[in-house]
């Protein structure tokens, strides 16, 4: 589910704490001044919020954040919302293997109480 090395942030960051620094980061990319340093920004973006995810996978394993924190239900759940707004495109052939890979998901996936 990552793409990124574990930060130290990871380890020592509080889920607050983390949601403070992806602000931080988008509004870096907001204030960035040309498109070079927007798209770094919005890589910095992907990999805080990342860290965000590692954090609440750390938190909700350690009993002290509650099972539906857990960013793989949180993956579904965004799935789920997504596809019911038809957001992704299952009429081009290329992506049948996402649509395969969205249907496992959903299938396998504990409902989520919110």
């Amino acid at each position: 589910m990552y793409r990124f090395p574990k930060t130290i942030f990871a380890l020592k960051n509080s889920v607050d704490q983390q949601l403070d620094h992806v602000r931080s980061e988008c509004s870096e990319m907001q204030q960035a001044a040309s498109l070079d340093q927007q798209l770094e920004e919005a890589i910095d973006v992907l990999h805080s919020v990342e860290t965000l995810l590692q954090i609440l996978e750390k938190e909700v394993n350690a009993g002290r954040l509650p099972e539906k924190y857990h960013p793989a239900r949180l993956l579904c759940q965004v799935l789920r919302k997504n596809a019911a707004r038809r957001y992704y495109d299952f009429d081009q052939s290329n992506n049948w293997s996402a649509v395969k890979t969205l249907h496992r998901h959903l299938q396998n996936a504990p409902a989520i109480n919110t």
